[in-house]
């Protein structure tokens, strides 16, 4: 005779799991369901806490990163904008949309899972 699981039953035997295994589990599972074909998505960020994710969620650009964006963005509106302030301003706009990716992951990661969470 089989047993069939409700939900919630499938969620309390996971949480019972160790948590590298729980999300060897998960990730198996997003894999397994994601189709093929399906448009590039986030990427969860398997392997963490609830509490680092919430950190992560909240990460901010440098308060002195931010002035210097600022300031080279100011001065390539006005198009003066030196070859090495050019390569700044590109490495700072990189630093910026990696933390926008890693705050989106984090998010999407709280949100998607987060009942599988400690």
């Amino acid at each position: 005779m089989t047993t069939t699981l409700n939900y919630p039953q499938i969620l309390q035997t996971a949480r019972q799991l160790p948590a590298s295994v729980r999300w060897q589990l998960v990730e198996a599972l997003v894999t397994e369901i994601e189709p093929k074909t399906s448009p590039p998505r986030l990427i969860p960020l398997f392997g963490l806490s609830r509490l680092e994710l919430q950190v992560m969620a909240q990460v901010i650009v440098a308060p002195d990163h931010q002035k210097e964006l600022q300031a080279l963005l100011a001065k390539s509106r006005i198009n003066s904008l030196k070859t090495d302030e050019q390569t700044r301003l590109d490495d700072l706009l990189t630093e910026i949309d990696q933390v926008a990716l890693l705050k989106a992951r984090a998010m999407y990661t709280l949100q998607k899972y987060g009942d599988l969470l400690q």
